[in-house]
């Protein structure tokens, strides 16, 4: 499993008249340890009973209704009564890396079957869909516009489709607009046209896409989809049959309210926020402090209040906070990262010697999964990182030395559900498994406290923080060495944000500013002949060398 739910599966057939009047029983399996993969736990069930030959059939199920376990192994059971002849892919560059064929007697095959499985992921929802094959019921008349309501459930809309029929297809095209509360309402988001296309006996299949936060959905809001032909000609919708219909809203027609019917519509949204190109949801470095408040340096906007009276020390990256157990910072307003959306947390701390039990940085709720704190945690009389996620945590086994600046980051990854699953780093390299104590807890962070530096409200801080990030992605390995050697401040460089394409930048643009120069040069020049996790290591050996340089070189300029 690549996802988080099964969203659908087909395969493709053989065999002229095999199948009339016959159903295809489609069962999801689950890896429950048994040899023979009959046994394995049923997970999700549907049936297709519109079969046909050298056709691809498909079975289809909304987001959620058959969950998947991140990694682990699943299998797909077709059964039609007297057989079927699928089609099948050798084990060459066509087959499936990770499954095999296996046979009704549960025997395994050294071939694939011909077959797909769509599967929810990178946070985007199938909301509404159709469960059944083929297009739905053609509506009774043509209209200029069809609609549709729904109650919005993720953050932005990701794409909408719709069977419909027209007499000009395939150039046909559509205009679709997104509205709040129903046709009459503002407009959300750009307006889109796109052609169909051809699906069967002139009817297509039109759809448009939009971006992450192109339009922007408030979750438990109703909203209005809307189709209409841009020279306004007549066209007419399918309906979803009655076991299709959907439970939160209505088909419209020319504006129209259609009673007890809906359209054969897909809604697919995201179900988190968009990341920024930086990939920063916020940074507070302590060279923007003043009047009582911390300056957000993301470009997000969320500048933080102080509480107390924290002092302004050398830091690793410039200015730090300093604080005495009485101060910390609030960022006001926002709730931080929620649900179990990626996110990387990393700063630069200097704790108290006596300090075992400080807070770093905290959020969410004190319900099981519901928490994200992450803090110094005693063990006897030494210090360790721990995140708490409410219920349970993951936590160095090795003391941190509290005496010296340290760089810390923790990250939770895509698809990842619970808290065993979280990367910890310490000065920019990732703690093997057998370096950390884990009591498992599946991650669910709360939409409730705002997010607090150096204290829960109650504790407080004895040390300093330095370049404070939170990012709503989940950096990589590498990426993480590069916030450790170079700070925050290089994700916010034109080629350093965390979703650009690290094969568009030049490999010897150590400062991600797009250009190979003068500031690089420094860079290596500094770290030269040094070993560890450093900013001039372009070969990523651990070593600052000639074969950096030559690199560099290359790009120069």
């Amino acid at each position: 499993a690549t996802g988080t739910a099964v969203r659908g599966v087909t395969w493709r057939m053989a065999g002229s008249g095999l199948y009339n009047g016959k159903t295809a029983q489609v069962r999801i399996l689950e890896d429950n340890g048994q040899p023979d993969v009959r046994q394995w736990k049923q997970v999700g069930y549907g049936t297709d009973g519109q079969l046909g030959a050298d056709s691809d059939e498909w079975v289809r199920w909304p987001s959620g209704q058959v969950p998947l376990t991140y990694g682990k192994m699943y299998a797909v059971n077709v059964h039609i009564d007297g057989g079927l002849a699928i089609y099948k892919r050798n084990k060459d560059a066509n087959g499936y890396a990770h499954g095999r064929a296996y046979d009704g007697d549960g025997n395994p095959r050294d071939f694939d079957l011909h077959m797909a499985v769509f599967v929810d992921r990178n946070h985007q929802a199938v909301t509404h869909t159709r469960r059944s094959p083929g297009p739905g019921n053609l509506a009774g008349q043509g209209g200029t516009s069809w609609g549709q309501t729904f109650i919005a459930t993720g953050t932005s809309l990701a794409a909408v489709d719709l069977f419909e029929a027209n007499g000009v297809e395939p150039t046909f095209e559509l205009t679709w607009t997104v509205r709040q509360g129903g046709p009459t309402g503002p407009r959300v988001g750009p307006e889109k046209t796109a052609q169909g296309a051809y699906f069967a006996s002139s009817a297509d299949l039109c759809g448009v896409s939009y971006q992450p936060g192109q339009v922007p959905l408030t979750p438990g809001q109703c909203y209005y989809v809307e189709a209409r032909n841009p020279q306004g000609q007549s066209f007419t919708a399918f309906l979803q049959e009655p076991w299709n219909r959907y439970d939160d809203g209505q088909a419209y027609r020319n504006a129209a309210a259609m009673s007890n019917e809906d359209l054969a519509m897909t809604i697919v949204e995201y179900t988190h926020p968009a990341p920024s190109e930086t990939g920063l949801a916020g940074w507070w470095p302590a060279d923007q402090i003043g009047d009582g408040n911390l300056k957000d340096g993301s470009g997000q906007n969320r500048d933080g209040t102080v509480q107390g009276d924290p002092g302004i020390v050398e830091g690793v990256c410039g200015n730090a906070l300093h604080m005495d157990g009485h101060d910390g910072v609030t960022i006001t307003g926002y709730k931080g990262i929620t649900g179990n959306a990626p996110r990387t947390c990393a700063v630069w701390a200097r704790f108290a010697p006596q300090d075992t039990d400080s807070v770093i940085l905290r959020w969410g709720d004190s319900g099981p999964g519901m928490l994200w704190q992450w803090r110094l945690f005693p063990v006897g009389s030494t210090a360790h990182l721990r995140l708490a996620v409410g219920g349970g945590y993951i936590q160095t086994r090795t003391a941190i030395d509290t005496d010296r600046w340290t760089h810390l980051a923790v990250v939770l990854p895509d698809d990842v559900q619970g808290v065993e699953g979280v990367r910890v780093y310490v000065d920019g390299v990732r703690q093997p498994a057998d370096a950390l104590e884990v009591h498992a807890q599946p991650i669910a962070t709360a939409i409730c406290e705002d997010v607090r530096l150096g204290t829960n409200g109650a504790e407080f801080m004895h040390g300093a923080l330095d370049d404070v990030a939170l990012f709503d992605v989940a950096l990589s390995d590498a990426q993480i060495a590069r916030l450790y050697a170079l700070g925050a401040r290089s994700f916010m460089q034109p080629c350093g944000g965390a979703l650009f394409d690290p094969v568009v930048a030049a490999p010897g643009d150590l400062d991600r500013d797009c250009f190979v120069g003068l500031t690089d040069l420094s860079l290596l020049s500094n770290a030269w002949l040094a070993q560890g996790v450093l900013a001039g290591d372009v070969t990523t050996d651990g070593l600052v060398d000639v074969a950096d340089a030559r690199i560099l070189a290359q790009d120069w300029l």
